[in-house]
């Protein structure tokens, strides 16, 4: 047991620093402090509070996920080609989902159902008609499209998609659109435009 002794301040715990390590059972060999014996899982985090004083742990649950945003330049889009959007900045990525060229991977044992959103906003430098589609795909496969048929526009028009659905370790998603105007237009890269948002709500 620790020795408790009596002093102006209050009682005093000699010993805690073996006293006061833990075991998980009975047959544990291993024991030691707190914060060495839990072991955090996925979408849980683990903090010391006040450390080296009146110390606490804290424990949190962070969703695992990710964002990817359109910064560095505007992405063109020539005419009639589906094209993946290549998302060059990455926002947050709590678990290295961004796989590179602009795709998300789902990590290894963090499949389970997620939610996936993308907007994108195309550039316009005159009243333009066009046809627009975006698409969010899985392995290459399409999961979810929106489609603004023939538009006449004179602001630029802003396409957004999402889904709900079950993932799997590897499964790679990208976003894709095509737009038919006779010419090349731009994706546009200004902050809260074009992006590409996955949080994973459970297994």
């Amino acid at each position: 047991m620790s020795d408790i002794r009596l002093s102006p301040s209050g009682p005093v715990i000699a010993g805690a620093s073996e006293d006061h390590k833990v075991a998980v059972t009975t047959n544990d060999t291993g024991a030691n402090f707190l914060a060495s014996k839990i072991s955090a899982a996925p979408g849980i985090a683990l903090a010391i509070v006040n450390p080296g004083g009146n110390e606490q742990l804290k424990i949190d649950a962070v969703t695992p996920g990710a964002l990817l945003a359109l910064t560095v330049a505007p992405q063109v889009i020539a005419d009639t080609v589906p094209t993946q959007v290549a998302f060059d900045t990455t926002g947050y990525d709590t678990n290295l989902y961004a796989s590179g060229g602009g795709g998300l991977t789902i990590p290894a044992g963090l499949a389970g159902k997620y939610l996936l959103q993308s907007q994108v906003v195309f550039q316009l430098a005159a009243p333009t008609t066009a046809s627009l589609r975006l698409r969010l795909l899985r392995n290459g496969s399409a999961v979810v499209s929106y489609y603004l048929g023939l538009i006449a526009a004179t602001v630029n028009p802003t396409l957004t998609v999402s889904v709900v659905g079950p993932a799997a370790a590897g499964d790679v998603f990208t976003v894709e659109v095509t737009q038919i105007s006779g010419g090349p237009l731009s994706l546009d890269n200004a902050a809260d435009s074009t992006g590409f948002w996955i949080a994973r709500l459970g297994s």
